[in-house]
């Protein structure tokens, strides 16, 4: 659960210190009583409903057609005069 500090103060959870300035935003560890000793605001979160995510299809890639073959052109012969 999480908190805003409420005042200035130093704790010792599990040998780990903890600083926490007026208006911190805190992680309050299981087991502590800094909300019932006046040092901690418990910061209300409202459940938010998770969606499933819809998945569409892959787009597919439109290749163009190939163009129709032409039929080879023939080369006109130079005639020589």
């Amino acid at each position: 659960m999480k908190g805003t500090a409420l005042k200035s103060f130093v704790a010792t959870v599990k040998g780990q210190k903890i600083r926490a300035s007026e208006g911190d935003e805190v992680e309050i560890p299981k087991g502590v009583d800094w909300v019932q000793a006046g040092l901690v605001d418990p910061i209300k979160t409202a459940r938010v409903r998770t969606e499933s995510a819809a998945i569409e299809a892959p787009e597919k890639a439109v290749k163009p057609k190939p163009k129709a073959k032409r039929p080879a052109s023939r080369k006109k012969s130079s005639s020589k005069k």
